[in-house]
């Protein structure tokens, strides 16, 4: 919708084949102020015909800010805060109410047939809301590969990867730029640290059959060149799914061991040491992580349990017992709800109990939505004051560690220097090698 004429612009994908919807993407814009509010063939303009391959997935009107719409009565009873559409009052992209419009604060970020999308929490209060404009992602992937997507909701900036780059994304514009690029390597998962920007992404190698997974951390931090600030932290069999967990100082990873022949839950610190097997929650491919309560969600895609426990892989109790658990493409934990997502729709279960608490509506989408989900809350997603990395990088050069004292006092501050640079003695700083070579000449 236009916000500052009475245009309204669509793109059709309301097409089904046997019984899935697909996005035709032909472009089309009405006036609504020359026919009562209402689309008909005469004030109805195809704007862009679909062909082959070369078909629209997302459009945006061009407006201004928020506080630049004035208020109309035209058509409504009454004054509009911010648009009148066919005698009745709506928000602008990014707010909800009924009498007031104000700013949507939850929302699920989610990527499907490469276009990203999102869903108002809670999602039975999400009719006519939007959190930001669709938009697309050049993912370049296949559908059986598992790409990278995580998202920052300090800064709403969606990070993901694919076919030669590690891209980031601004949720408002949709403008994406190219944040790491190496030619010929596929980045596969990958997770933020949102309190220091650390951003641990995989490059996939294929050797034979065999893929290994060299997992690597960057700093994302904006006055940080992303190209010279990675470091090696492990080499592992192919990565299902990982995350962080800042408040401890925690990476998880769900992670395919080649000799086992299974997947194995992996947690690791922050800077790559101490890695632990935590061996009663093997067989996950899916887990979320429970911020406040500090809680494992995983599903066990050989029993089809989806499971609760402890960090230490301890306390497990049984949540519920997932049906086509082969058709599962991701799940979030939130509050008093666990989103379930599967190929072609998604569903709700009660968090403590596991009882099914309906469909998510959501607007049509591809059969074979990606496995990219992730939940905006600024305050869950907020910073921990005892971070000792959460100001000013810790007073650390390069990268900049939280990990959790083993006498349980607290996080501890680690620096550590980016590779292809030495660090001085003191660990904080340091001066690239091609540098410390050109003094020493």
């Amino acid at each position: 919708m236009s916000a500052t004429a009475d245009e309204l612009y669509w793109i059709n994908a309301a097409y089904y084949n046997s019984g899935v919807a697909f996005t035709d993407g032909s472009v089309y814009k009405c006036d609504l102020a020359k026919d009562a509010g209402r689309c008909l063939p005469n004030t109805t303009r195809k704007l862009h015909e679909s062909f082959g391959t070369a078909y629209v997935r997302a459009v945006r009107a061009v407006a201004p800010p928020l506080g630049e719409l004035a208020p109309t009565s035209a058509g409504c009873a009454a004054g509009c805060q911010h648009l009148c559409l066919r005698s009745s009052c709506r928000c602008a992209v990014g707010q909800r109410g009924a009498e007031r419009c104000r700013p949507v604060d939850e929302f699920v970020v989610y990527e499907d047939s490469k276009v990203v999308r999102s869903i108002c929490l809670p999602a039975e209060d999400s009719s006519r809301c939007q959190a930001f404009v669709p938009f697309l992602a050049g993912l370049r992937l296949r559908k059986t590969e598992r790409t990278g997507f995580d998202y920052d909701s300090l800064t709403r900036e969606l990070y993901y990867g694919g076919k030669n780059a590690i891209y980031r994304a601004d949720l408002d514009t949709g403008n994406s730029t190219i944040l790491l690029y190496q030619r010929a390597v596929f980045f596969g998962p990958l997770a933020l640290d949102w309190m220091t920007k650390n951003l641990y992404y995989t490059e996939i190698e294929q050797r034979g059959n065999v893929s290994f997974y060299i997992l690597k951390v960057l700093s994302a931090r904006p006055d940080v060149d992303a190209e010279k600030s990675s470091s090696m932290l492990w080499e592992l069999g192919k990565i299902h799914t990982m995350a962080t967990c800042p408040w401890k100082g925690y990476l998880f990873l769900s992670v395919f061991h080649n000799g086992a022949g299974r997947f194995h839950m992996r947690r690791i610190n922050v800077d790559g040491t101490d890695m632990t097997i935590l061996a009663g929650l093997n067989d996950t491919t899916f887990f979320s992580i429970d911020h406040p309560n500090e809680k494992l969600y995983t599903i066990n895609n050989v029993t089809s349990m989806l499971v609760r426990s402890d960090f230490d892989g301890q306390q497990i109790e049984n949540v519920s017992l997932v049906e086509g658990v082969a058709d599962v493409t991701g799940f979030l934990v939130n509050d008093r709800v666990i989103y379930l997502k599967y190929r072609s729709r998604m569903i709700k279960l009660d968090k403590q109990t596991g009882k099914s608490l309906g469909e998510v509506d959501l607007e049509p989408y591809d059969s074979d939505m990606s496995m990219n989900l992730k939940l905006h809350n600024a305050t869950m997603f907020g910073i921990y004051d005892a971070n000792p990395c959460a100001t000013g990088n810790g007073g650390c050069d390069n990268f900049c560690f939280a990990l959790s004292g083993k006498d349980g006092s607290g996080l501890k501050k680690i620096c550590r220097c980016f590779d292809g640079v030495v660090c001085h003695g003191d660990t904080r700083s340091g001066m690239e090698l091609a540098e410390i070579i050109k003094n020493k000449m």
